[in-house]
């Protein structure tokens, strides 16, 4: 089991009831909608028998020490997700415009998981009910990276998010025709 981190509450932050796609058995529920257990002012409604898929979750700001205190998700405008299997990977996803991501700790921080043999995803969240746009960056990181060149990263990271924003053509969850829930 993962311990948490003292003082690391989630509080009034609930992003990870509305921006993750669940679809068990238990639970179907399309991304970026709030889950029906949800109440923004006092979290899971249902927390003592919650999901399983639920209750396995564990946000990175809440065990990985090395993710500052000011990225809790609701204040900083950004989730890191971080998965070791089926191989190491990094997830950014920005919650509001990319301009939470334009910062100096942020890219330092990803290239550090570039360097450690880390893939790194940015995605960003389109409306209720919109997959995802997803957009692998490694390859784009590696060379600043390798020079460790912490302006490039920067810019590669504004560079990469910007492409995003432009070019990302949304869909519709198809787990929206399943549910009542838009």
């Amino acid at each position: 089991m993962v311990t948490t981190i003292p003082g690391r509450e989630c509080g009034e932050c609930t992003v990870c009831c509305e921006v993750t796609r669940i679809k068990t058995e238990q639970l179907v529920k399309p991304t970026g909608v709030l889950c029906p257990h949800c109440d923004r002012s006092s979290g899971c409604t249902v927390y003592e028998t919650r999901p399983d898929i639920c209750r396995g979750y564990q946000c990175s700001w809440r065990v990985l020490e090395n993710i500052p205190m000011s990225w809790q998700p609701l204040q900083c405008g950004f989730l890191v997700d971080i998965e070791t299997r089926p191989s190491p990977t990094l997830y950014i996803v920005a919650l509001r415009e990319p301009q939470a991501l334009e910062r100096e700790d942020l890219a330092e921080f990803v290239g550090g998981w570039v360097d450690a043999g880390y893939s790194v995803y940015f995605s960003t969240m389109g409306g209720p009910g919109m997959l995802r746009s997803l957009l692998d960056v490694t390859n784009t990181l590696r060379p600043p990276v390798a020079a460790g060149d912490l302006v490039g990263v920067y810019a590669a990271i504004r560079n990469e998010f910007e492409y995003l924003k432009r070019y990302h053509l949304w869909e519709k969850d198809p787990l929206c025709l399943q549910t009542k829930l838009r």
